[in-house]
């Protein structure tokens, strides 16, 4: 504890700004993780297990009740097909794409914000390390002899340790957001798969006429 108590203090002011850069990016990376991995989540087949029965039989409210037991996005989209006016294609595609519109940005958001993170631990770590060689340099030319190695091992202290720290800060963030957007892309595709699902599910009588047929025969 005390080496890196040490090592924090021997890194001058950038140290503090690059600390700080570190917490936002925990802060960025554990919320992201929970709604990615947790809220986000859904099993798909057994979802789908129970909802496609409920669509081949055209009983929607069944199939709206189902989707509404869960808060995920994916389900969110389903449903988002199941409201309004069931007799026009192009409704049900316009509602789901609305929703998929809807839902996208809150799959994404913040996650870009690590590589941004990354690159500025990355950039305040240079400028430690100038910070220390201007030091450094100061101290060979106008400091007195007996003060020359203290100046310059502080100084050297200072380059070195602002761009390891920032080195520090800046891979862990890189490695998080490759994890989180491998995850958000699996997200968008499952859900673009399952909205597909839905609507060809929804259209399928549409497209052949035996909706109407159907609806004639009910009502009759």
């Amino acid at each position: 504890m005390e080496n890196i108590i040490r090592f924090f203090q021997n890194g001058g002011p950038f140290m503090y700004i690059i600390l700080f850069t570190l917490a936002v990016a925990i802060a960025i990376i554990i919320e992201r993780a929970y709604y990615i991995y947790f809220k986000c989540r859904l099993d798909v087949p057994d979802f789908m297990k129970q909802l496609e029965p409920a669509l081949s039989e055209k009983d929607y409210e069944r199939a709206k009740k189902i989707c509404k037991t869960y808060p995920q996005p994916v389900s969110q989209v389903a449903l988002s097909g199941l409201r309004g006016n069931l007799k026009r294609s192009d409704h049900i595609q316009n509602n789901m794409e609305e929703k998929i519109l809807e839902v996208l940005p809150a799959l994404q958001r913040r996650t870009p914000q690590l590589s941004m993170i990354a690159q500025i631990a990355t950039l305040l770590g240079l400028l430690g390390t100038i910070q220390g060689l201007i030091m450094s340099f100061k101290a060979v030319a106008t400091a007195a002899a007996a003060e020359k190695a203290t100046v310059l091992s502080s100084g050297i202290s200072i380059a070195m340790n602002t761009t390891a720290f920032g080195l520090m800060v800046a891979i862990p963030c890189l490695v998080a957001s490759a994890i989180l957007l491998s995850r958000t892309d699996g997200l968008i595709a499952e859900i673009e798969q399952i909205s597909l699902r839905v609507f060809n599910l929804l259209t399928k009588d549409l497209a052949t006429g035996n909706y109407h047929e159907e609806s004639e025969i009910r009502n009759n």
